[in-house]
């Protein structure tokens, strides 16, 4: 069983947030299963950094779309960006230098602001982008 199945309730129906999310579902379902498996430090980490990175690109490709279409919630959902990238940083950071180690608590509130901001914050977007085109 996945740590968080795809597509289940996430998908939204706009292909290239779909295609996005499902990377960083699938990106999120390895880390965890590495977790579970082998809880190396380097292996968290670098699996940590390739779901920084998937986040990032998807952040700023869904930030340049809702300035195009001229989304109005377009300043509060980047905010939500933001604060997970701050959290995610914060994470790499403790985990390269030994500090911390990525547990299932802590990837269990990734997982929550994940989920909830698709089904949430996403799903209006999308619902945005559909009603204008």
């Amino acid at each position: 069983m996945s740590y968080v199945d795809w597509p289940g309730e996430l998908a939204l129906g706009i292909p290239a947030m779909d295609e996005d999310h499902r990377h960083l579902v699938e990106t999120l379902n390895e880390l965890r299963e590495t977790l579970l498996v082998a809880p190396s430090r380097r292996d968290a980490a670098g699996l940590l950094l390739q779901f920084v990175r998937i986040a990032r690109e998807h952040f700023g490709r869904e930030e340049a779309l809702m300035a195009e279409r001229g989304y109005p919630a377009a300043i509060e959902h980047g905010h939500e960006h933001g604060e997970l990238m701050a959290v995610l940083s914060f994470m790499l950071d403790a985990v390269r230098t030994g500090q911390a180690n990525l547990d299932s608590d802590t990837l269990d509130h990734v997982r929550r602001w994940l989920c909830g901001h698709i089904e949430n914050s996403d799903a209006s977007l999308a619902s945005f982008l559909v009603r204008h085109g």
